[in-house]
C-alpha cells in the first residue's frame, strides 16, 4: 500500500493510532524502568534513594531541553522522522545498559534515553491531531496516553521478574530490544497524512466554560503562536501541569522503594502493587478521555478537576494508611486512586492543548508544554528522595496530596466561576 492510498483508507488511522500506541508503551518502559529496578541499584551500587532519584531526573531533563525544538520541527519535518528517531535513541542507550558496571555511566545512558522520551509526545499529538476529528481526539489522545502507565503496569512485573531471576542487565537489554522491533514496525507502516487530506482550519472548539472564548477569535495558524500562550486556560495548565506530573514521576520512581522499605513487603508484592496502579492508570486514561468527551461534552476544564481530586484521595490515603505492617490491601486502595488520578490525566490535558493550538500549532504547543511539564518530572523524584533519606516517605504522598489539592483549586477558582457568569 503506497503512503497515498493508505492515508486516505478510512481505517487506517486505527493502525497509525495503534503504531502510536505501542511505540508509546515501550518508550514508556525504559522511562519508567528506574522505580522498579531501584532496588537492584542500590543493592548494585550502593546509592541513597535520592540518587535513585536522579536517574529519573537526568532522564526528563534531558527530555525538557529538547521538548520545545522537536515540537516545532515536528511541525515542520512530520511526524514519521522524529518516531524513528524517538525509539532508536532509546533502544541504543537501554541495550548499552547491558555493560553498565557504574552508577555514573547509568546517569549517562539515562541522558541520552531522555532524549528521546522528550520528542514523543510532539509526535504523537501530531499525528493524532491529523488522523482524528475533534469529536473523537480526547479519546484518541487517552487511548494512546494509556501506553504510558501500560508500559509501566509491565516494569512491575516483567523487569522486576527477569532482575530477580537473571540480572537488571537483561531488563534493560530486553526494553532495547523492544524498541528496536517498533523501529522497524514504524518504518514500514507508519505514513504521514497528505496535507490535502488535513485538517486546513482548527477544530471548531467545543463551547465549554475554558473554550468560549476561543469560538469568537480561534488561533491562526501563522504567526499565531504568541496568541495561543497568552490564552488563560493554557497559562494555568503550564502552572499545574509540573505539579501533576511530578506527583506522577514521585509515584513511578519511589513507590516500589517505599512498599519495600519503609511498609516491609517483599520487592515482588511490591511490584504487583506498582503494575495495578499503572493498569489503573492505562484504563483511566482513555476513561476519562470518553467521560470528557461524552458525558461533560467535552469540557476539559472540570474533567482535570475530576481527575485531580482523585488523585488527592490517593495521596492522602498514601500518607495516612501505610504504616509498616499495615495490610496490603490498603496500598493497592491508594494505588488505585493515585494511578487514576497522577496517571490518567495526560490524555485530557493533551486534548483540551491540541485544542487551543489548532493542528498546525499542535507540535510547538505541545512541545512547550513537555518542557513545562518536564520541570515537576525532573525536580520531584530528587525532592522525594531527599524528603524520604531524612524524614520518611509519609511526607513524600503529603507533597503529592498538595500539588493534587493545588490543581482541584486553581482551575475551580479560575474558570467556574467564568463558566457560571458566562451561563447566565
Amino acid at each position: 500500500m503506497s503512503e497515498a492510498s493508505a492515508a486516505t483508507e478510512p481505517n487506517y488511522r486505527w493502525i497509525i493510532l495503534a503504531i502510536l500506541f505501542w511505540a508509546q508503551v515501550f518508550l514508556s518502559m525504559g522511562a519508567y524502568a528506574w522505580g522498579p529496578l531501584g532496588p537492584y541499584f542500590v543493592t548494585e551500587f550502593g546509592i541513597s534513594h535520592a540518587q535513585v532519584g536522579m536517574l529519573t531526573s537526568v532522564f526528563y531533563l534531558a527530555g525538557m531541553i529538547v521538548a520545545t525544538p522537536s515540537g516545532i520541527m515536528v511541525d515542520r519535518m512530520g511526524a514519521r522522522k522524529w518516531l524513528i528517531i524517538c525509539l532508536l535513541l532509546m533502544a541504543i542507550p537501554f541495550i548499552a545498559m547491558n555493560f553498565c558496571n557504574f552508577y555514573g555511566l547509568l546517569l549517562g545512558l539515562a541522558a541520552i534515553a531522555g532524549l528521546s522520551y522528550g520528542m514523543l509526545n510532539q509526535v504523537s499529538t501530531k499525528g493524532i491531531m491529523y488522523w482524528f476529528s475533534s469529536k473523537f481526539r480526547a479519546t484518541a489522545l487517552g487511548l494512546k496516553q494509556a501506553a504510558v502507565p501500560v508500559g509501566g503496569a509491565i516494569n512491575g512485573v516483567v523487569l522486576v521478574a527477569l532482575a530477580t531471576a537473571f540480572h537488571w542487565h537483561r531488563a534493560a537489554l530486553l526494553v532495547g530490544i523492544l524498541c528496536l522491533i517498533m523501529t522497524l514496525a514504524s518504518y514500514i507502516l507508519y505514513r504521514e497524512r497528505p496535507p490535502e487530506a488535513a485538517e486546513e482550519r482548527p477544530p471548531k472548539p467545543i463551547p465549554t466554560s475554558a473554550q468560549k472564548s476561543a469560538q469568537k477569535s480561534p488561533p491562526k495558524q501563522k504567526g499565531g503562536l504568541r496568541a495561543v500562550l497568552r490564552r488563560p486556560e493554557l497559562i494555568l495548565t503550564m502552572i499545574v501541569m509540573p505539579l501533576l506530573q511530578g506527583g506522577q514521576a514521585g509515584l513511578g520512581s519511589h513507590w516500589v522503594l517505599y512498599l519495600v522499605e519503609d511498609a516491609g513487603y517483599t520487592q515482588a508484592l511490591a511490584g504487583i502493587c506498582f503494575t495495578v496502579a499503572f493498569i489503573v492508570g492505562a484504563i483511566a486514561r482513555p476513561g476519562w478521555g470518553v467521560f470528557s468527551d461524552r458525558i461533560l461534552h467535552g469540557d476539559r476544564i472540570k474533567t482535570i478537576i475530576i481527575i485531580a481530586a482523585v488523585a488527592l484521595l490517593g495521596s492522602l490515603g498514601a500518607t495516612s494508611l501505610l504504616y509498616f505492617g499495615a495490610p496490603i490491601w490498603l496500598a493497592f486502595v491508594a494505588a488505585v486512586f493515585m494511578g487514576a488520578g497522577f496517571l490518567g490525566f495526560q490524555g485530557v490535558i493533551m486534548a483540551l492543548t491540541a485544542e487551543i493550538a489548532g493542528t498546525e500549532l499542535a507540535g510547538s504547543v505541545s512541545g512547550i508544554l513537555t518542557t513545562v511539564s518536564f520541570i515537576g518530572t525532573v525536580t520531584i523524584p530528587i525532592v522525594y528522595g531527599l524528603v524520604s533519606d531524612h524524614w520518611g516517605y509519609m511526607w513524600c504522598w503529603a507533597l503529592s496530596a498538595l500539588f493534587a489539592a493545588i490543581a482541584v483549586i486553581a482551575y475551580a477558582v479560575f474558570f467556574i466561576p467564568r463558566s457560571a457568569h458566562s451561563e447566565a
